[in-house]
Parts: C-alpha cells; structure tokens; sequence
C-alpha cells in the first residue's frame, strides 16, 4: 500500500486488507472531512454567545494546525522520507511529536479551551500531550516490535534497545505526572488515570 504496510492492527485486519487501498485511502479523506464538517456545524447550531463563536473556532483552529502539514499530515512526511537505517534521534522523536503527539495535544488543548480554561493552564496541557504523546508512541513500539521488525518500520525500537525504550516511557510518563501536579485547583484525575492506562496498556 501506499504508506502503512501492516496486515493487522489491534489484531484485525486493517483497512486496506479488507476493502483495498482505494478504498481506504478514501475512507481517511471521508473521515476527515466529516470531522471538519462536524466542528464547523457545531459552531454555527450551538454557539449562543461572542464568547462561544471565540472558544469553539479557536478550538477547531488547533485541531486544524495539528493535524494539517505542522502536525499528522507533516509527521507522515517526514515517516516516508526517511530511511530506517539512517535516522538520528532527534529526527525519529520529531516524528512521533508530529505524528501521535499531535493527535493527542490536538484533543487535549481543544477541550481546555472549549472548557474555559486559561492560557496558562493551557500551555501547561499543550506540554503534557506532548509527553504523553511521546510515551505512548513508544509504549506502541514496544508492544508491536515483533510485527515491526518484519516489515522493517521505522521505530524507537528499530534503533535502541527494549529496555532503554521502556525507561523513555517511564520518564516521559513522569513528567506528564509533573505537569499536571502544575494544574493549581484542578481536578486533573481523569488525566492522570488516562496516562496510567495509555502507558501500561497490552496488546
């Protein structure tokens, strides 16, 4: 297929297998779209305020910027110009920030700015989905090395050993702990207990 080369994912068949790449390529500019269509007619049904129209097209802003060419989109570029066998660190961890991070701070700071929260408190949740976008990312790489290793993907685990990537997941997980512990009369439990289970989550 045209960039994603696994059979399986969650231990199903993928998309591509079962209806073809046509088709999934398709699929993927659907369900975009519909996500763009579903923002925007929020907007325009249920804003009732200034304040409302403010907080929800800020909120598709950032949905647009992480997943355009400054987030997934770019992520997957930088994924199929790169060669497995020569990729720095630097590079590898700008991809997965790209890519899965994006995703995952995407989520995070539109429902603190839909939720009222201040730039402040934003900024520190904009840092934590890094965190445990990268984490998670890892812990993915972890759990699917052996599938990974045959089709030859570019991973964490391509390049470093099993242990140091577990001990990237522990520290990147640690310090998204941290960065909630900055959320000042907040209930941040539910965060907490989402990174819990992202990062010691099993196949």
């Amino acid at each position: 297929p045209s960039m994603d080369d696994d059979d399986f994912r969650r231990g199903k068949p993928t998309n591509h297998k079962v209806f073809g790449e046509a088709m999934a390529i398709l699929t993927g500019d659907g369900l975009l779209n519909l996500a763009f269509e579903t923002m925007s007619s929020h907007i325009v049904n249920s804003s009732k305020t200034l304040e409302d129209y403010k907080r929800s097209t800020k909120a598709m802003a950032e949905i647009s910027k992480y997943s355009g060419v400054y987030g997934m989109i770019g992520g997957q570029v930088v994924d199929l110009l790169s060669s497995s066998d020569h990729i720095e660190e630097s590079t590898l961890l700008f991809m997965y920030k790209m890519k899965t991070a994006a995703l995952i701070q995407s989520s995070i700071v539109a429902g603190a700015i839909l939720g009222g929260a201040s730039e402040e408190d934003i900024n520190i949740l904009r840092d934590f989905g890094l965190k445990l976008g990268l984490a998670y990312q890892i812990r993915d790489d972890l759990l699917d090395r052996k599938e990974d290793s045959k089709i030859d993907k570019l991973t964490y685990i391509r390049h470093y050993n099993k242990d140091r990537a577990k001990n990237e997941v522990e520290d990147l997980s640690n310090e998204a702990k941290s960065l909630l512990g900055r959320l000042k009369d907040l209930d941040t439990s539910f965060l907490e207990q989402l990174t819990h289970d992202l990062i010691n989550r099993k196949v």
